[in-house]
């Protein structure tokens, strides 16, 4: 489990140079501090997961992870928390990753960054070192990572997948369905050339 890292720490994160925090805005301060500090502690270890595997970059998934959910507060008074909300969070975070990244294409990486260093987050080298999931579809494009990744480790519906993609209820049905298939056949295929060699 990927712990959360302190609210205040979140909060901070969207503070202007030399000011408060962006939502001190908002004029209910406390009540910010209370939707954040429950949203991140429910959601956060998905959403870092799945940023994650957007990412494929530590510093740039908890980046990411810890923008979706300042936006989500910042954005608090327009958003309905029903049952579209778990969607509408990884709809956030997906298109962040992208922002991210194509920044990150826009720029040249500093020394620092390119080198392996430690995080302070416990959790990452769990996901990674142990991650049969994420080397299992790691054949397959990005796309239909991307969708592996929503429907079986995220767990959601497709219909919450063709929200957050923005893809069609059918498309998103087919392409989860051709790369399971791509899958099955490679791990058919891999276990045959493990019997052949005993």
């Amino acid at each position: 489990i990927i712990p959360p890292p302190p609210i205040r720490y979140i909060l901070m994160r969207g503070r202007p140079q030399g000011g408060s925090p962006v939502i001190a805005d908002s004029g209910n301060d406390k009540q910010n501090n209370q939707i954040a500090s429950g949203l991140i502690e429910r959601y956060y270890p998905e959403i870092l997961r799945y940023c994650l595997r957007l990412t494929a970059r530590t510093f740039m998934a908890q980046d990411a992870a810890q923008e979706t959910f300042l936006k989500v507060v910042r954005f608090s008074d327009k958003i309905t928390f029903n049952e579209k909300f778990r969607a509408l969070l990884y709809k956030i975070a997906a298109n962040t990753c992208i922002d991210m990244k194509r920044k990150r294409h826009l720029q040249d990486l500093p020394i620092e960054e390119a080198l392996p260093l430690p995080c302070e987050e416990t959790g990452y080298d769990e996901v990674n070192s142990q991650d049969a999931f994420g080397k299992m579809i790691s054949p397959l494009n990005d796309e239909a990572r991307h969708l592996i990744t929503l429907r079986f480790e995220s767990d959601l519906s497709l219909r919450q997948i063709s929200e957050i993609t923005g893809m069609p209820l059918r498309t998103v049905q087919s392409k989860i369905r051709a790369a399971l298939k791509l899958l099955k056949e490679r791990i058919t295929k891999e276990e045959i050339e493990r019997k052949t060699r005993i």
